[in-house]
């Protein structure tokens, strides 16, 4: 009991929503309840475990890594406005291409044998029946609001949810479990850059912020702010604690 109340956590917000908003799409993936995780049972490569629909693409969740993919929506957006206004629009579906940009997030010297687990399971299921080989179908889908990868690094969890419309990943690190272990490293991004203490990420279809990191511990019952900023070292984000914690 006396390890769980000492436990620090480190969260921070992943603005994927101002990566859509640049290019004027509609924020469908998020309900009312916010984000949904959806689980791997087969429909997919068997690398991911969980897929999450987010503003202009896709997030998926593999064991050691996040994949982002985002498409670039906005010529058939533009497109349907026209026709909609009964004018031919520019946007050949048939001949024209549109764009798309996919990065990386790797967890560096990360536990192989991390495992994802959906929380919070949500009321609806999904049904999967595409193509002509049964072996790719999946019925009965789960679909949750949270992802938990249990043992991430050794003594630290991390927490995938919804915060305020947006991604929120929240890492819980075990007393005597050393902080320092968390590496993310950014693979296939323009740029990575530390500004105002938000990580400005760059892509070809726009940017994206990682808002300043937030962390506490609670001690006695009691919560506790911890000084907490981003690091970087070339495309390698990690923390740093300048006041240190207990």
């Amino acid at each position: 009991m006396n390890i769980l109340k000492q436990v620090l956590l480190i969260g921070f917000l992943f603005l994927v929503s101002s990566l859509a908003n640049a290019q004027h799409q509609h924020n469908s993936s998020v309900d009312n309840k916010g984000f949904t995780f959806i689980k791997n049972k087969g429909q997919w490569k068997s690398n991911i475990d969980f897929k999450c629909p987010i503003p202009g693409g896709n997030l998926y969740l593999e064991k050691n890594r996040l994949v982002y993919n985002f498409i670039d929506l906005s010529p058939l957006t533009h497109q349907h406005g026209q026709e909609h206004d009964h004018k031919k629009g520019d946007f050949n579906p048939f001949t024209d291409k549109l764009n798309g940009h996919c990065f990386f997030v790797n967890f560096l010297s990360s536990n192989s044998v991390a495992k994802n687990i959906g929380q919070s399971k949500k009321s609806g299921i999904h049904n999967y029946y595409l193509g002509n080989n049964p072996n790719k179908w999946a019925s009965n889908v789960p679909l949750y609001n949270e992802v938990l990868t249990q043992n991430i690094y050794p003594g630290i969890d991390l927490h995938t949810g919804n915060a305020q419309g947006n991604l929120k990943f929240e890492f819980f690190v075990a007393p005597n479990a050393n902080s320092q272990q968390i590496k993310l490293e950014f693979d296939g991004v323009n740029s990575i850059k530390i500004k105002n203490k938000e990580l400005v990420i760059k892509t070809s279809l726009g940017q994206i912020i990682e808002e300043a990191p937030i962390a506490y511990q609670i001690i006695n019952g009691l919560k506790t702010d911890v000084a907490c900023n981003f690091t970087l070292n070339e495309n390698v984000v990690g923390f740093e604690f300048p006041e240190g914690y207990n």
